[in-house]
């Protein structure tokens, strides 16, 4: 198929989508500018203290639960091997 060929084929296509679904179909602009006024929305200001000082506590929160989270597992799983070794069922 020629490119032309293609781009016929493809408006086809969406014009078929359209026409079957025009209740829910989202014009491209509009889709765009949401997204845009949604990212300007969520930006923060790193150089406020009080904005990098929750993301710090947040991040060390985080870090420390899943410290704490792999180490307990690890436990288990140390628990668990010397267990069925204890017993023989591992060599």
């Amino acid at each position: 198929m020629q490119q032309e060929e293609i781009k016929q084929v493809a408006k086809s296509i969406v014009d078929e989508i359209r026409a079957d679904h025009h209740d829910f179909w989202i014009d491209p602009e509009s889709h765009y500018q949401d997204h845009m006024q949604r990212k300007e929305w969520k930006t923060v200001d790193y150089d406020d203290l009080r904005s990098v000082i929750k993301l710090y506590t947040t991040t060390r929160n985080l870090v420390g639960k899943a410290f704490i989270g792999f180490a307990i597992i690890g436990l288990i799983a140390s628990i668990a091997w010397g267990a069925l070794r204890g017993i023989k069922l591992i060599d």
